[in-house]
Order: C-alpha cells, then sequence, then structure tokens
C-alpha cells in the first residue's frame, strides 16, 4: 500500500511530537550546556553517564551501568575511602586510560567528606579532594529517595534498608543485576557499604577484599 507524501510527513511529525523525549534519551551526547537531572544518554570519555544533580556551573554524573568488578581495597585490613585502593584506581590509572587531555579539562576536582557510618558509628576517615569518586551512603539517599529509614535508625539486628526505592537503585554488569560499591564504612573497619544487586542499601557493608561492581561518579563543567 502506498502512503502519501503528506500523509507520511504527518505520521512522522506525530511521532515526534509524542516520543520527543524518547528520541532525545537514545541518542548519545556530549554536549554539557544542557543537562537535565535524570538524563542517561552522556557520553564522557569511554563510557556512558547519568545525570545526578545540575547546579549553575556544574553537574554530578554517574556511569549508567556497572563498568567493572573490583575489590575495596586489595588487602583485608582496617581502611577508609582515603586510603582505599579503589579510590587511588579512579583517580589515577582510571582516569588516565580512559578520558582525553580536553575531558580531563572538564572535571571539577571536589573536596568529599565521608560521614561516619550512621548506624554502627565506624569512622569515614579524612575529607578527600576527588576527581573521581564513589557516592556514599548520604548521597544514594540524597539522589535516588529518601524514605526515612536511615535517619529513624536499624531495627533491631538489621543492617539494611529495602524500601520504596530500591528499583531506582539497581545497576546492571553485563546484563545482570549486580552488587555495586559505596565510599561509606560498613559496620566494622573492614568492610564498605554496598547497594546490593536488589536495590537495597547494605548499611552493614561485605569485607573490602571482596570483588563487587564498580560505578564511578564525578562532577564535570557544564559551561
Amino acid at each position: 500500500m502506498k502512503i502519501r507524501g503528506s500523509r507520511l510527513l504527518f505520521l512522522c511529525l506525530a511521532f515526534l511530537l509524542v516520543f520527543p523525549i524518547s528520541a532525545c534519551q537514545s541518542s548519545p551526547t556530549t554536549d554539557f550546556s544542557k543537562l537535565a537531572t535524570g538524563q542517561k544518554n552522556i557520553r564522557f570519555g569511554s563510557f556512558t553517564w547519568e545525570v545526578l544533580d545540575v547546579q549553575e556551573d556544574k553537574a554530578l554524573l554517574i556511569t549508567e551501568d556497572v563498568i567493572d568488578q573490583i575489590s575495596f581495597n586489595d588487602a583485608q585490613r582496617s581502611i577508609d575511602w582515603s586510603g582505599s585502593d579503589v579510590r587511588h584506581y579512579l583517580n589515577n590509572k582510571f582516569l588516565n586510560q580512559n578520558f582525553s587531555d580536553e575531558d580531563a579539562a572538564k572535571i571539577v576536582e571536589v573536596m568529599n567528606r565521608t560521614y561516619e557510618n550512621e548506624w554502627f558509628g565506624t569512622s569515614g576517615g579524612g575529607d578527600t579532594l576527588d576527581k573521581f569518586f564513589l557516592l556514599s551512603i548520604d548521597d544514594v539517599v540524597r539522589y535516588y529517595g529518601d524514605s526515612g529509614m536511615l535517619t529513624s535508625g536499624s531495627s533491631e539486628g538489621g543492617t539494611s534498608i529495602s524500601d520504596e526505592f530500591d528499583q531506582a537503585r539497581i545497576a546492571q554488569y553485563e546484563g545482570k543485576d549486580t552488587t555495586w560499591w559505596l565510599r561509606s564504612p560498613g559496620d566494622h573497619a573492614k568492610s564498605a557499604a554496598v547497594i546490593t544487586s536488589e536495590g537495597v542499601i547494605e548499611v552493614g557493608g561485605y569485607e573490602v577484599q571482596e570483588q563487587h561492581g564498580l560505578r564511578p561518579a564525578v562532577w564535570v563543567k557544564t559551561s
């Protein structure tokens, strides 16, 4: 059946009116000047990123997917984010291997404060100056949704937060839901908090030498 030119044009325009956001989201962009929170088509370096926050002249990005499986620290010992092997890797080898000089010039180096574990009192260590970093428990609650469970404290014997925002926190590695690291400490000095494959915030954390998902975050200039 033949479709006349005017009718074909009408159908095309109708499609664009109905699906403008989907069409824009599906096309990768390297333009940081018009970023919107929740946008998931940002191409930066070797990866695709999601926008978590947009401020006056900068935006916070996190990789859309888990990009690798890695330990928080190579040795099973007392360690916090400031001295961890994963922090050293992200701000050295990861940066140098995946980002051009032009990309690197867009990165905003920030001072991160990693608070003590709110439920277990484990020290978060000193403030750090980072280009790339992992989200903290507080960051996850701020950007993915706050049910109030973190501030209300753990139930007796509880170590995790499962709420209506579990689905939003799920990330995949090679097509499968997987656990990913946070920079916050767990319930003891040899553990770090994670988001589980079900999207649960495991406040008690997992042992630092275990292999779990890497999902870096970074602030970039938007102007």
